[in-house]
């Protein structure tokens, strides 16, 4: 184990992020599903799925420049995933929605994550997953405001 004790915020953080991911890999590759594709589903689930999202947000939700984000939505697209629709306020714009069958995808993977997602982190947060999501949202929140002074800092 890395003696972490007066290590960075931002390198724990990173060093948790790889290790969550590669737990939940072989439970995504399960059910065909790419950690990228994974959290595509999630932003547009947790932000809005109705409401669409520009690739700018699609970049963002999956960790991953806009290029690449660009072929994975059309690998998205052709399995049936999500959707692309031209933006009627902003014709130049492109947004992307889930599909049914993306966002029936989406509530199979999280009800698996869900129950291991317990267990992964009990004994860490002593509020559980919840107090733990909670305060990464809030550092989240915190994070987008500091880039964006104007911002206000909402949910995520």
């Amino acid at each position: 184990m890395v003696e972490e004790l007066g290590a960075p915020v931002a390198f724990l953080l990173s060093q948790a992020e790889y290790r969550m991911a590669r737990l939940l890999e072989p439970l995504l590759a399960a059910h065909d599903c790419s950690l990228e594709r994974w959290r595509v589903l999630c932003g547009l689930e947790l932000h809005g799925p109705q409401r669409g999202h520009p690739m700018s947000d699609i970049a963002t939700f999956a960790t991953l420049p806009a290029p690449s984000a660009t072929k994975l939505i059309d690998g998205m697209v052709a399995d049936n995933l999500v959707y692309r629709r031209v933006d009627v306020h902003d014709r130049r714009r492109v947004l992307v929605f889930p599909t049914p069958h993306g966002r029936a995808l989406h509530r199979r993977l999280s009800l698996a994550i869900e129950e291991d997602q317990q267990r992964l982190v009990e004994g860490v947060s002593p509020d559980g997953a919840e107090g733990l999501a909670a305060l990464l949202g809030r550092l989240i929140a915190h994070l987008d405001a500091s880039k964006d002074p104007g911002r206000v800092p909402g949910p995520v």
